[in-house]
């Protein structure tokens, strides 16, 4: 919540310095209108877009009435319609942050609605659901912070699911519980900081865990429960994997300037790529290509990194919008078969699509913002893109050159993990109401398009 904050004080600062010096000391006007009330609402737009399309999807009505009200506040003792305009704009622009600071605190408190549709969606079923009070009372018991649901990922059992509570920068404890996906019963927990991400092979029961905020990529082996090896990387929090489902090796980024190839059936760290970014984001693999993106605004860049050579290719996507998206490009997935990368761009509410052959950007998709995390079904065809805020997952048909709206359903907001797991066939998925594992084959309308 307050992160969020955080980043919004220099767009505030920056709104009040502009409209400042632009109009001190003289008047502009155009056939009578002043254009100063024009010029403030003209920036506050620009630069607040994200943040007023995210505050009205939370919630419509709130928006509309702090509208009136900055419209009555500003309009006080103002004879002129220009001068009520300007009174408005100006209102508007010093109690937004105000108003944002509300938004967010009732959208953190208020998490555990929304439990009544999720047995209709088809496919959907739950591996812990807080839905259920006596699930919601043992994750009590655990943690804190038993709302903020971070990963899911099946043991080298696959009978069974890892689940992963606690936000990544919390230094104090989190369980990782070990649950039956059948009968929905805990098999094990174990205390360990937060675990961000992890994978299991079946192959020789070898699991990578990205651990935060000590920083760890922890090698674990699942059938003994115990650890292997730890690689430290001080400063750099391992935060996002691919997996590598050729060669069993696991792509591994920091938050720093560096990502890492780890070969589970080795145990080992093979290879570290240095990148001149400072910080790099998410990742995704192909056959050829490991790609990667940078924790930077306003550089709208995804970066692949040749396989074989380790030949590094910048690649820009969404210049032309770069006044909605503000250069900031969050989850990447990535078509291993046809060397292609999907993209999201949560402040533009878009999502695109990258030919990784051509370096060119195929297509792009608009969809509600809050898009979060973006899962590729390798056997369908088909994109899934969750969005965080109001908790709907939407499905996108791309076999085709162009992308096919088919529809979306409600797992929970505050969604942060939605994941493929193709030797399965399902989806694993973390939100406010639980953790929960989704069938694609239980929809009939999905394409049998894919590979």
């Amino acid at each position: 919540m307050f992160i969020l904050l955080i980043h919004f004080v220099p767009f505030v600062l920056l709104s009040f310095l502009v409209a400042r010096f632009a109009f001190r000391g003289r008047r502009a006007a155009v056939c009578g209108v002043s254009l100063k009330p024009v010029f403030i609402a003209s920036a506050a737009l620009l630069i607040y877009r994200p943040f007023i399309m995210a505050s009205w999807m939370v919630s419509p009505a709130g928006f509309i009435a702090y509208a009136v009200f900055a419209a009555l506040l500003g309009a006080r003792r103002k004879k002129s319609p220009a001068a009520r305009a300007g009174g408005f704009a100006r209102c508007f622009l010093l109690l937004f942050p105000v108003y944002l600071f509300i938004v967010v605190l009732l959208f953190a408190l208020d998490v555990g609605h929304g439990c009544e549709r999720l047995g209709r969606v088809p496919g959907l079923r739950p591996v812990f659901s807080l839905c259920d009070g006596s699930n919601l009372e043992l994750a009590r018991s655990w943690t804190r912070d038993y709302y903020h649901c971070r990963s899911a990922f099946f043991g080298a059992d696959r009978r069974f699911v890892y689940l992963g509570f606690g936000a990544e920068t919390n230094p104090r404890f989190q369980p990782l519980a070990l649950i039956d996906r059948s009968t929905g019963g805990v098999a094990r927990t174990f205390r360990t900081h937060t675990v961000f991400r992890g994978y299991c092979t079946p192959v020789s029961g070898a699991c990578v865990f990205l651990v935060s905020p000590i920083n760890v990529i922890r090698l674990w082996d699942d059938r003994k429960g115990k650890i292997i090896k730890q690689f430290h990387s001080p400063g750099d929090r391992p935060r996002f994997l691919s997996v590598d489902r050729r060669t069993g090796s696991v792509y591994v980024a920091s938050d720093g300037d560096w990502f890492a190839a780890v070969n589970l059936e080795k145990g080992k760290l093979e290879r570290k790529f240095r990148m001149r970014t400072g910080s790099l984001l998410t990742i995704a693999n192909t056959e050829k290509r490991v790609i990667v993106n940078a924790n930077y605004p306003f550089r709208p860049v995804i970066m692949a990194v040749d396989k074989r050579t380790g030949t590094v290719t910048n690649l820009r996507v969404g210049v032309r919008y770069i006044w909605k998206n503000l250069g900031f490009l969050f989850h990447l997935e990535a078509d291993p078969d046809r060397e292609r990368v999907f993209a999201a761009a949560p402040y533009e509410c878009a999502v695109y699509m990258i030919d990784l052959e051509t370096g060119k950007t195929a297509w792009r998709y608009k969809l509600p913002i809050g898009i979060r995390d973006l899962a590729y079904d390798t056997r369908r065809g088909v994109l899934y893109a969750s969005n965080f805020v109001n908790g709907f997952v939407y499905m996108l048909d791309v076999n085709g050159a162009r992308p096919r709206y088919l529809g979306r359903f409600f797992v929970g907001r505050r969604l942060r993990y939605f994941n493929y797991e193709p030797d399965e066939d399902v989806f694993l998925t973390a939100s406010a109401n639980g953790f929960f594992m989704y069938a694609p084959d239980e929809r009939e309308e999905l394409p049998a398009g894919g590979k």
